[in-house]
């Protein structure tokens, strides 16, 4: 017997699958920081680095063919689907005997996780509509909270058992995430088209679509950034402090940045936001490079944090705006391809840092937010000059 879908019972169906998938995309993270069980698995630095290039490589890869399925069988379907594959991952991974045993789950895993964040990302789209910038915001914040569960998980120093273990807990909570869309009726909720993926991967030739590709691409490479070398930074330049605490700063003010993306949108247009957003963590970035105290870094690292919190759902649903009958296609490529930019951004901070410092190394996210600026005021210019060419509809 299935329930009514209402839009408020489908919100809650994308934001399970949003949880989900912030407890995936912080989960290796958090296993690496386990000794008791990354030594039992061999997994020594060259082997997470491996399964991390395994991992991000599936995303880049499954996340454009999740939105060419969603506008085929739909967003509960494919959310369904997403959260089962992360069951079969997690319990998967809860086996493995090695590293090179890990490296199969964590293909899964990626494909599971690309599949819930296309589904979720366009069943919002599609259930709000106008509202879908501000209510986008909403649903992300769930995965900020998602990923910042997962180390709570595996809190203390669990043995490899214990480990195993709460991954097994994790995969009965993904098996329950994925029958949850099975219990609400299926609306048909999709992105429109229903291409075949090599019809929707033409849309890579609109100039719309690959300015937003550009603009969330360098997004992505901040947050990716900010997230995984924020604390490795405090701990460098100021010895003997604790990293985790700026960390847990970041994420504190990505999820106000998305909780407050609502009230902003209401008072502003989407292009205007993501420009006064880029430019704070611009200066926001630049003063952590410069911060003389802790208090200072922290304060910067929260107002980084905060403007970037409603960047990216702000792009999705500006793609959304401008492509209503291919939306999942749409959504599905430039998720996937602006995930080139949480690749190469932070590796090419790592680079920089290694030749000139910590606080050298910061101006590479600093001039990427920087682009976002650019490239947004150069948008919202070619939007008031051509009208027919908006990438976003008036209200």
């Amino acid at each position: 017997m299935r329930v009514a879908a209402t839009p408020f019972r489908l919100f809650g169906l994308a934001v399970s699958g949003q949880f989900l998938f912030g407890i995936v995309l912080a989960l290796p993270g958090t296993l690496f920081g386990l000794p008791r069980w990354t030594t039992p698995l061999g997994f020594d630095v060259p082997a997470q680095a491996q399964l991390l290039v395994v991992f991000f490589a599936g995303q880049f890869l499954f996340t454009a063919i999740a939105g060419s399925l969603v506008d085929r069988i739909g967003c509960q379907r494919v959310l369904a689907l997403g959260a089962a594959l992360i069951a079969v991952a997690l319990g998967w991974l809860a086996l493995a005997g090695s590293a090179a045993a890990a490296m199969p789950p964590a293909l899964v895993l990626a494909a599971g996780g690309a599949s819930i964040n296309a589904s979720s990302n366009t069943l919002v789209s599609v259930t709000y509509g106008e509202r879908r910038g501000a209510m986008l915001s909403l649903m992300a914040t769930f995965g900020a909270i998602g990923a910042l569960s997962a180390p709570v998980v595996f809190l203390g120093s669990p043995s490899l058992e214990q480990v195993t273990t709460r991954i097994g807990a994790l995969t009965v909570f993904a098996a329950v995430v994925a029958a949850l869309p099975l219990m609400v009726a299926d609306t048909g909720a999709h992105g429109g088209g229903g291409q075949s993926l090599l019809a929707s991967a033409r849309l890579l030739r609109e100039r719309p679509l690959l300015g937003l590709i550009a603009l969330l691409g360098l997004e992505f490479g901040d947050e990716a950034v900010l997230a995984g070398w924020t604390a490795a930074f405090a701990i460098a330049v100021f010895p003997g402090t604790t990293g985790g605490i700026f960390v847990a700063s970041y994420w504190l003010g990505l999820c106000a940045g998305r909780l407050a993306a609502p009230a902003l949108l209401k008072r502003a247009a989407k292009l205007v936001v993501v420009l006064a957003a880029s430019f704070t963590t611009a200066a926001a970035v630049v003063g952590m490079a410069m911060a003389p105290t802790l208090v200072t870094l922290g304060v910067c690292v929260f107002i980084a944090g905060f403007a970037v919190g409603p960047m990216a759902p702000t792009i999705v649903s500006v793609a959304g705006d401008r492509y209503p009958r291919q939306m999942g296609a749409a959504i599905g490529l430039l998720l996937s391809v602006a995930q080139l930019g949480g690749m190469v951004l932070p590796w090419l901070t790592g680079r920089v840092t290694v030749e000139y410092g910590y606080r050298a190394g910061l101006l590479v996210p600093a001039a990427a937010a920087l682009g976002v600026t650019i490239g947004t005021a150069l948008a919202w210019r070619a939007r008031a000059r051509r009208p027919a060419l908006v990438l976003e509809p008036e209200a």
